[in-house]
Parts: C-alpha cells; structure tokens; sequence
C-alpha cells in the first residue's frame, strides 16, 4: 500500500468511526459503543496472533539468542550427532533412531578427557554402547578407548586391522608381557608399537557384555574395505582401505592416517560424512568406491566433520575433495588457535568458500547435530557442567 492510498484509508476509517460515536451519543448508547469498540480491538488482536503463529510460522528456534541453527521448522529430533569437545582429538556419539548408539573414536589419553567424557554419557544416560568404532591408532583417538571399555559394556567393535607389537618391560628392560607374538612379514595384520593401542586392543579381546541375562563376548569387525549397519531408518555406510594396505609395520603419521574409514551416515534424506585423520589417499578411495557403488549419482551431502581436525596434512581436507561433497556445514574438532597449523587457515577458506558454515569445537564448545524425524537440521552448542546445553550462539569460524 502506498502512503497516499493509507493516507484515504485512515481518513475513512477516522470519519466512520467519528460518524458511529455521534449516532451512539445522540442514542444515548455510548457506553455500549466503547464496549463493542473493545470486542472488536480484542477479535482484531487475536486473529493477528494466529495469523502469526499459523499462517506466518515463524521459527522460535532461528534467534541469535537460543544459540541455535536451525535449516527450516524443526519438530522431533530423530537422530543426533555429538561431537564432544576434547581439544585437539575426536570423540564422536551419536544418538540413533531405534535408541541405539555408537561411538566414533574417544579423544585423547588423559584424566580431563576421560571426565569429560564420563560427565557427558551420564547426562544422556548411556551405559551401553552398540556401536564402537576405532578410526586408526593416534593417541588422540584411541587414547581414552580403555577407559570407556572399563566402564560401559561395548556389544560390537570396529577396528583398524592392526596388532600391537608393545612389549610391557620391567625397570631393568625384561620383557614383563609378551601376551602378542610379533606379527609375521606375510601376515594380513599390521602392526603398531605403541603401549595405548596395547592398553585398547587388550580390553577390546577381552570385552564382554550382559544380553537377556547371559554374558557374551563382544563381535569385533575390522575396518577393511565396505560395510554397513543397518537400522530402524537410518544406514552408516562405512568405506574403508583394502585389507591389503595392512601388512607392514605402522609407524609415520601418513600410514597411521592414512586407514581411516570414511562414514557416512544417512537419515530421512540427509546424510553426515565422518572422516577420522583421513587423508589424500583416504579421500581417494572413499570417491572411488562411492562412484562403484553409486554409478552416475553426484555427491551432496550435508554435514562434513573435517579430517584430522581441519588439517591439510598428507592432503587432507584438498580442495577437490571439498568441492566433491558439496557440502552446507563442517564441524572442526580442534584446540584453540592454529595448534601445529591445524586447523589449516587454506583448509576453512576452501570450505567457506565453497558453501560451508564452519563450527570449531575450540570455539563453540560441545556442539550437538540433531536431525529431525522430517529431515530438518538443527545445531546446539556448548554443553556446561550442569549437564545442560546452554544454547550459546554458535559461533561461525572467522
């Protein structure tokens, strides 16, 4: 409307109103005009408000206030993504449809992140896991894996194909517990020297669980070539290296990184890419194998947690792979700052660039990805000590 055709508008409704209020005075009804005035100011007022709520539908959620971010009206979560804040190292929980859970990697080898982590699951009341899932074996991944095996009972376990070649000595160097044969040149396994995957690996043989009242041993996979789990409305695809890059001794960063499956997880439409400390062979291999098993089909996904926390190392995170996934938000798990250059400052320009609102775990706190039972994204940051998610603004990397 433009201001002279609401310039006549308002006239005529003041002269009508003027023109109402001399009859009802001349009538001697001006007491029950002002009350008709106020039933109709109450009936405009209230058919404005639903006009609003149920026409309009504004999202509640969409404020900067409530810290929360939110891709069209949410409704009922269905599915969520926990990506824990544990500072330069990856622990992952995710809430599954049918009320199962898995675990991705657990941080790193230290009392802070085992608290962290004790404090969190105790909030979302997980005492059982059915899904645990070993990346590769760097301490700020599987650092804090003996720690949850100790404490929760853990039903299936997915694993690099690595053996450990640790040998427990005594102050006097004697071998203490030689429980592990060194590995055979010809063997299938790898091989990895380092007393933390000793302290998971010998818990992951050993765990067991109660089922129906009887105790059974946990199922180990390992994580070799593709596989996938199923559930009530949801698929995690996982594509892995072949098993043959397993035999030799695992000893650089690239080797170690290098096996880290690529997991992509898919529900009512919408799909998250885990990667682990993948790297440019990582990447590699999961296009390959996408493009075999998804002949013509593009990829388009939603939701990418970078590769080893944002790194460009070993060509993780290269900017083909980014433009490839076509993805819309990245998570980063990382420690304040540049921390050793990663995140990579190239790595969140190339995501930015090309469609992504960045989230860092350094920044953002805890931050929780929950998919709703119509496919809607929402995301929610900063978990504090009361076991609350405070819905602090989500602060977008710079």
């Amino acid at each position: 409307m433009d201001k002279k055709t609401e310039k006549k508008v308002k006239k005529s409704v003041k002269k009508g109103y003027n023109t109402a209020k001399k009859t009802a005075k001349k009538n001697g009804k001006l007491k029950q005009f002002y009350i008709a005035i106020a039933i109709i100011l109450l009936i405009v007022i209230a058919a404005g408000i639903a006009y609003y709520f149920l026409v309009l539908k504004p999202n509640m959620d969409n404020n900067a206030g409530n810290g929360t971010v939110i891709d069209g009206e949410f409704g009922e979560a269905g599915m969520t993504v926990h990506f824990i804040n544990v500072d330069q190292a990856d622990c992952t929980v995710i809430e599954l449809p049918d009320g199962k859970i898995m675990m991705i990697d657990a941080g790193d080898n230290n009392k802070s992140t085992e608290s962290h982590i004790k404090e969190y699951l105790g909030i979302l009341g997980i005492k059982t896991i059915d899904y645990m899932m070993l990346t590769h074996a760097d301490s700020d991944h599987v650092g804090s894996m003996d720690f949850v095996l100790d404490n929760y009972e853990i039903k299936n376990i997915y694993m690099p194909k690595l053996k450990p070649s640790y040998k427990m000595k005594d102050k006097n160097g004697n071998i203490i517990n030689d429980r592990y044969p060194d590995v055979p040149e010809k063997s299938t396994f790898g091989a990895i020297n380092t007393k933390v995957y000793y302290d998971f690996y010998t818990r992951a043989e050993d765990e067991t669980y109660v089922e129906n009242g009887a105790r059974k041993d946990c199922a180990i996979t390992y994580n070799c070539g593709y596989f996938t789990i199923l559930g009530e409305g949801y698929e995690i695809e996982v594509y892995c290296m072949d098993e043959s890059v397993y035999n030799k001794k695992f000893s650089s960063a690239k080797e170690k990184n290098e096996i880290s499956p690529s997991v992509l997880v898919k529900y009512q439409g919408r799909q998250v890419l885990l990667t682990g400390d993948s790297c440019g062979t990582s990447h590699d291999n999961f296009t390959k194998m996408y493009r075999k098993r998804y002949i013509n089909k593009n990829m388009d996904f939603d939701v990418y947690k970078a590769a080893h926390h944002g790194s460009s190392t070993h060509d993780s995170n290269n900017i083909g792979f980014i433009k490839e996934i076509k993805t819309e938000y990245s998570i980063l798990s990382c420690k304040g700052g540049e921390y050793n250059g990663i995140p990579s400052i190239d790595v969140m320009n190339n995501l930015k660039a090309n469609g992504n609102k960045v989230y860092r775990t350094d920044e953002c706190g805890d931050i929780k990805l929950q998919l709703s039972t119509t496919g809607v994204i929402k995301f929610t940051a900063d978990y504090n000590k009361d076991g609350v998610f405070t819905d602090t603004e989500l602060k977008e990397a710079v």
